[in-house]
């Protein structure tokens, strides 16, 4: 279970992604604000983090805001049903509560108006725009870009123009294709060098293995960050956490998991990452409350598997919880879901042919340095040889590997026995 916490992709497609950033919930100004005062002891944990003194909302507030913000624009939308602007808001609302939350629901009802904006508007940019954010959430890539390809055809409302190429590069992110996006990345951050652009940037950067670089930007883009939301800040936080973790250097990574769950405990994917790298017991007090309000079966492997190591046997009811949930997600959404499905199964829910499954359908869709770690693993799992041998070879000429891919790598090297 180790692994299904180190996974970075939330299902929103790209962590460090601005197109889809949270709303700010304490826009209005009227939320209270509290001090951070459980993230000073993370600050100490690793010499290289800085912690951002500013004050922001009450992860509660900040949430209660959201969700109100929310119930505004479907209200909104049940009387203007036709308005694509009013239905790109619930979009945008709904994937950014999943991305906080990892509420299933959230992710259909996004999915669901998404792709149905082109029964309204069929040629039209907006509409063709929204599908395309729809399909990418749901990891349907190439329909996606297909998508942001005929909108740039039509007739673009001069407000959105440019509008498509920060969705593309992100898409073209998640797809692995790190050069090709990479120059509208750049652009965005010396153009307006705020903190989402200059996060965006780190976060490329830190895939691309380039970490010193990445370290440098995820600094000013803390320091450059604006507004008592702490949104912005735990994605930060999380993003760069999440690359040391790839990197090896688990004491950076927790630090800066805990400083995350510090200003938004509710987060599944901090809570499970942080969970993992800490005492059995502490990753089950982290973990508890935040699976009472989330349907992520991350948090319920994760959950279950830390109770077993604390009294043997409590958590497997959690387990066969995850095994529902990843049954029932992963039937609706396979490309959504392949992923995490595929780690869960080829680990802790010991199902090795719907791990192979689950990683040949994420292969399928994105070539990266993850996909071919879960792959590997899934087809060792499975004793498919064949399967084993292919993704070795592919994973050896990988361009922009990760530490743990290419120790796998040579651990099996030798081992299968591939020849030629």
């Amino acid at each position: 279970m180790k692994k299904l916490a180190a996974l970075a992709f939330a299902l929103s497609f790209t962590p460090g992604c601005t197109c889809g950033s949270p709303p700010d919930a304490a826009a209005s100004g009227s939320a209270p604000v509290a001090s951070d005062s459980a993230a000073p002891a993370a600050s100490d944990e690793a010499s290289a983090f800085t912690h951002h003194k500013t004050k922001t909302t009450e992860p509660e507030v900040a949430l209660n805001n959201l969700q109100a913000q929310l119930n505004g624009q479907i209200k909104l939308m049940a009387h203007r049903p036709k308005d694509l602007q009013v239905r790109a808001a619930v979009v945008g609302i709904s994937l950014a509560r999943f991305k906080l939350l990892g509420k299933s629901e959230d992710l259909a009802r996004a999915i669901d108006l998404a792709e149905s904006a082109t029964t309204i508007e069929e040629k039209s940019f907006a509409a063709l725009y929204l599908r395309a954010r729809g399909r990418a959430a749901a990891h349907r890539f190439d329909e996606a870009l297909a998508d942001l390809d005929a909108a740039d055809k039509v007739a673009v409302p001069p407000d959105d123009i440019g509008k498509t190429t920060g969705v593309r590069a992100n898409i073209l992110i998640a797809l692995g294709r790190y050069e090709e996006a990479l120059p509208t990345v750049e652009k965005a951050a010396r153009v307006h060098p705020d903190s989402d652009a200059l996060a965006d940037h780190a976060y490329l950067l830190g895939l691309m293995g380039k970490t010193s670089e990445a370290e440098s930007l995820f600094v000013q883009a803390e320091q450059k960050h604006r507004g008592t939301s702490p949104f912005g800040l735990v994605q930060i936080y999380f993003d760069r956490g999440s690359m040391w973790e790839k990197q090896g250097n688990l004491t950076e990574a927790t630090a800066l998991y805990k400083a995350a769950f510090a200003k938004l405990p509710q987060h599944p994917h901090v809570a499970v990452h942080l969970a993992s790298l800490l005492p059995p017991a502490e990753g089950v007090a982290v973990l508890e409350p935040v699976a009472k309000d989330t349907d992520d079966p991350d948090v319920f492997a994760e959950l279950g598997t830390l109770q077993n190591l604390v009294a043997a046997g409590s958590g497997d009811a959690m387990i066969e919880k995850a095994k529902a949930k990843y049954d029932e997600l992963f039937a609706k959404l396979p490309s959504g879901y392949a992923d995490h499905a595929g780690w869960f199964w080829a680990t802790t829910g010991n199902d090795p042919k719907k791990a192979l499954t689950a990683a040949q359908k994420n292969i399928a869709v994105r070539q990266t340095a993850d996909a071919y770690e879960l792959l590997i693993a899934a087809a060792e799992a499975a004793k498919d040889t064949p399967v084993l041998c292919t993704a070795l070879k592919a994973a050896k000429a990988l361009k922009y590997s990760t530490p743990a891919l290419k120790e796998r790598v040579r651990q099996l090297d030798t081992k299968v026995g591939c020849g030629d």
